[in-house]
C-alpha cells in the first residue's frame, strides 16, 4: 500500500460517503436528533426532591443529559459498524468493485484503511458536534476520565467494526444489508 494510493482511496471514500444520504443521516444526524428528543421528552420530569440540584434531576452526580449524550455517541459507533461498513462493502462486492480493485492491484489493506479513516473522522466529527450541543443546550459535563473514555470507545468501535465486517461477509446484497440495519 502506497501513501498516494491510500490518500486517493480515502478522498474517494469521503466523497462517496457524503453522497450517500442513508449513511450521513444515520451516522451524524440521527444520534443528534435522538439525544435532543430524549432530553426534550425525559429531561427533568421526575420529581424526586432530594435528587434535584440546580433544577436538574441528578442520579449519582450525573444529569440525564450526560446519559443521553453517551448513548448518542454509542449510536454513532453502532451506525458506523452495523450500517455503513456492511452496506458499503456488500455494495462494492455486488457491483464488482472489489473484483476490479483486485485486478488493478488495489490491495484490500488500502480499502480497509480508507474505510477505517472515514469511520474515525466521521466518528470524531459526530462526537464533537454531540458534545458541543450537549454542553451548550443541556449543560452536560465533559468526561473526566479521558483514558477510560478512549479505552471504552476503542473497545466499542472494535466490537461493532468486527460485527460489521462479519455482516459484510455473510450478507450478499446491499439491499439485504440495508434491511438488516
Amino acid at each position: 500500500m502506497t501513501m498516494h494510493g491510500y490518500l486517493a482511496m480515502t478522498r474517494t471514500e469521503f466523497r462517496l460517503f457524503r453522497r450517500e444520504p442513508f449513511s450521513v443521516v444515520f451516522v451524524l444526524a440521527f444520534p443528534l436528533m435522538m439525544m435532543m428528543l430524549l432530553a426534550a421528552v425525559f429531561g427533568n420530569n421526575q420529581a424526586d426532591a432530594h435528587n434535584i440540584q440546580n433544577g436538574m434531576l441528578v442520579w449519582r452526580g450525573v444529569t440525564p443529559a450526560n446519559y443521553y449524550t453517551a448513548a448518542s455517541v454509542a449510536g454513532i459507533v453502532a451506525a458506523l459498524g452495523l450500517m455503513t461498513l456492511p452496506i458499503t462493502l456488500t455494495s462494492y462486492r455486488q457491483r464488482g468493485i472489489l473484483r476490479r480493485f483486485r485486478a488493478s492491484s488495489v490491495s484490500a489493506s488500502t480499502l480497509v484503511s480508507a474505510q477505517l479513516t472515514l469511520a474515525l473522522v466521521t466518528f470524531v466529527v459526530g462526537t464533537v458536534v454531540l458534545a458541543i450541543v450537549a454542553r451548550l443546550a443541556y449543560h452536560a459535563m465533559l468526561p473526566r476520565d479521558i483514558l477510560g473514555l478512549v479505552a471504552a470507545l476503542l473497545a466499542g468501535t472494535a466490537a461493532f467494526g468486527a460485527i460489521g465486517l462479519l455482516l459484510a461477509t455473510v450478507i450478499r446484497t446491499s439491499r439485504s444489508a440495508r434491511a438488516s440495519a
